[in-house]
């Protein structure tokens, strides 16, 4: 009975053991990280040899993700690559740097929304 309670207690304080501590905590991908990925997207692109393949393919993901999500809230019209996508979230990225402390989610549903606002 004592081995329970002690894994119980074990079990429940995992979370806060493993949670970020202090003022600087978040837990939400922020614009700053997302113009991080467009970065590397964007290096994929030009063929540059130091690009991180596997970061673009996160900011690709991650633009897919909120599509996913929010489809019911856009109109993207049927057969739009994850490429016109990216290309629509960094142009929208790069005219509005000074919202890049928002979470990444609000940016590109933002930008989604107002390049394909539904009827």
């Amino acid at each position: 009975m004592r081995q329970r309670h002690c894994l119980a207690l074990l079990l429940c304080s995992l979370p806060l053991y493993l949670a970020p501590h202090g003022a600087a905590a978040r837990y939400y991908v922020d614009g700053k990280d997302l113009g991080q990925l467009m970065a590397e997207y964007e290096k994929v692109q030009r063929g540059d040899k130091d690009a991180r393949p596997e970061l673009a393919g996160k900011y690709l993901g991650y633009i897919q993700g909120v599509t996913d999500v929010y489809d019911y809230k856009v109109c993207i019209p049927n057969g739009t690559s994850d490429e016109v996508l990216a290309e629509v979230v960094t142009k929208y990225l790069k005219a509005h740097r000074k919202k890049w402390y928002r979470p990444a989610l609000n940016l590109v549903y933002t930008s989604l929304q107002e390049a394909y606002p539904c009827p």
